[in-house]
């Protein structure tokens, strides 16, 4: 099982970085890609906030 994991994690980490080759490529900085990430983060928790409040709880 753990060689299994450890070839999961070697193509999560390729992934990522291919991902951020094309983001790079595109001319996407890294502080834009904080800028996204971060508005990503707080639409979720104005998400989650709204439906705490439907809940009552």
């Amino acid at each position: 099982m753990n060689l299994l994991n450890d070839c999961e994690d070697k193509v999560d980490e390729h992934n990522r970085e291919v991902e951020t080759k094309k983001r790079r490529e595109a001319g996407i900085t890294s502080e834009q890609e904080l800028e996204e990430l971060y508005a990503q983060i707080m639409n979720e928790r104005k998400r989650i906030d709204k439906e705490k409040g439907l809940k009552g709880e």
